[in-house]
């Protein structure tokens, strides 16, 4: 009997580390010295007309995300960007020589997520491991944007481009792609681990090099929040 207990005991602990665990892994994330109080988070990504709210920002600056469900037979009317697999890839040569599971799914991206005052769009908010400015995608770092598939699909492929120019640069750009789609939203990870670095006529240039783009479950602890806001909150509360 007391075996039986320390090994109901010792489930129970380890349930609660791993409720532990997982609590903190999915924190939500924040925005630095925001100012603005709560607002809310929208997409236009399946048509301009009818933004779809996906989350709001807390007064604290804590970004809440909620992806709502989606029937894409539902949104006919909508103009939404609708996309196959296969068209993530770069160039021709690069789909040719990709392992696709699924070329039936249908996809729609979201790399812009908007913020609301009042109805009207005021801002975005741009994730990246930039810190303190808009995501640069020839600096090294990664950003975050967030797929829909009505379908489960998945792609592997690793592609070569060469690029040059001139007597400038002359090198391979590579792109690997590791991407596996549930039925819903996903969310991608775009990082640019290495850039080729030029001198023209003085000055200093680099190009991306080495690209690795990949579903991931969890928003990643070194994600910072780049928080673009253009309203003028003066004239918005005149309207």
């Amino acid at each position: 009997m007391k075996s039986i207990t320390s090994i109901l005991l010792l489930f129970a602990i380890s349930v609660c580390h791993s409720a532990m665990a997982q609590e903190t892994s999915s924190t939500s994330p924040r925005i630095e010295n925001y100012p603005k109080g709560e607002l809310d988070l929208k997409i236009t990504s399946f048509g301009e007309k009818d933004p779809i709210t996906v989350g709001k920002i807390a007064a604290d600056g804590t970004i809440h995300f909620s992806w709502p469900e989606i029937d894409l037979e539902e949104m006919k009317e909508n103009k939404y960007y609708e996309r196959s697999i296969s068209s993530l890839l770069k160039g021709k040569s690069c789909k040719d020589n990709a392992v696709i599971t699924n070329e039936q799914a249908k996809l729609v991206e979201t790399k812009i997520v908007n913020i609301i005052k009042y109805d009207r769009l005021v801002g975005c908010i741009i994730p990246s491991t930039q810190k303190g400015q808009e995501h640069n995608d020839r600096q090294l770092g990664s950003t975050l944007y967030w797929v829909y598939s009505d379908s489960e699909t998945s792609v592997q492929a690793t592609c070569s481009a060469k690029m040059e120019w001139e007597d400038l640069y002359s090198f391979d750009e590579t792109t690997a792609y590791d991407l596996t789609f549930k039925k819903g939203w996903n969310m991608v990870s775009n990082t640019l681990s290495a850039v080729e670095e030029y001198d023209n006529e003085g000055r200093k240039n680099s190009l991306p090099k080495t690209i690795t783009i990949q579903t991931i479950e969890q928003i990643p602890s070194d994600m910072h929040w780049f928080f673009k806001y253009w309203a003028n909150d003066e004239l918005l509360d005149l309207e």
